[in-house]
């Protein structure tokens, strides 16, 4: 019977214990939420030094429409459970006000865990790009993780393409998934649809190519060849893939992250 009720009294001790820090968590996190409000309601200006460097750490995928709401985002995020999602919106209106910010002088695009987006929220935001830079100023992108089809998309609009040194670029185009099933009419693709789906994707892929490869100023036949036959560029560098990007032109600089730091450090200070 005593260790009966020494067990009991634990479990209310534990009971007690548990239900205090669930209380005080969510006080903490009401505490940080109010004071991210009131931060934001007091439009205390941010101190940006001059020839400073925006960087835009896109994380996640970029989306017209958000799937959370602000609230969640900000609980999400303090509990460390939030998916990272880029408003197109948001995204444009940011590169728009740094082209007319007579402080920044470069825009960094840091696409390492870039997830991607649709043809025509990219072509979007490479027309904002374009437009950043007839102000005279200069993009930077740069990938400790490579480049893949829709990262590569963007990063083709900046000056300069700066990659990890063990990394790749690997461009796989476009596809389609379909689900079949057989109760209702066809478990498989017909000739008329497959012959659809081939028009549209053929259409984006060589748009893709035309942009991409006008974007880089490199011949497009070329590109496209790289792509097709990554297998012949390995062989010229000797089983390099970093560097097969680099002696294709498509990457300017090959850097680790300190080396890539350092050189942002040499553009605009350490800032």
């Amino acid at each position: 019977m005593k260790i009966r009720a020494m067990f009991t009294k634990l479990g209310s001790a534990l009971d007690t214990t548990l239900l205090f820090a669930k209380r005080t968590f969510v006080f903490i996190i009401f505490i940080a939420l109010a004071a991210a409000i009131i931060g934001g309601l007091s439009g205390r200006k941010i101190e940006i030094p001059e020839e400073a460097i925006l960087v835009l750490d896109l994380e996640g995928p970029i989306v017209e429409e958000l799937s959370q709401t602000e609230f969640e985002q900000v609980i999400n995020e303090l509990t460390e459970s939030s998916t990272p999602e880029i408003l197109l919106s948001d995204l444009i209106a940011i590169i728009e006000s740094a082209r007319n910010d007579d402080r920044i002088q470069y825009l960094l695009l840091d696409l390492e865990y870039f997830g991607g987006g649709g043809p025509s929220k990219l072509q979007a935001v490479a027309r904002a790009l374009k437009d950043f830079k007839t102000s005279g100023k200069k993009i930077i992108a740069y990938s400790g993780l490579g480049y893949t089809t829709s990262s590569y998309y963007l990063a083709a609009q900046a000056d300069e393409i700066h990659m990890h040194d063990y990394s790749a670029l690997l461009i796989e185009g476009y596809r389609s998934v379909r689900t079949y099933y057989k109760p209702y009419f066809r478990d498989d693709m017909s000739e008329e649809a497959k012959n659809n789906v081939i028009e549209w994707i053929s259409v984006l892929w060589s748009t893709y190519l035309d942009e991409v490869s006008q974007a880089r100023d490199i011949d497009s036949a070329k590109f496209k060849n790289y792509i097709d036959f990554p297998v012949e560029a390995l062989k010229l560098s000797n089983g390099d893939l970093a560097k097969a990007a680099l002696e294709a032109g498509l990457v300017d600089k090959l850097s680790n992250k300190r080396e890539f730091h350092d050189y942002l450090v040499s553009l605009a200070g350490d800032t």
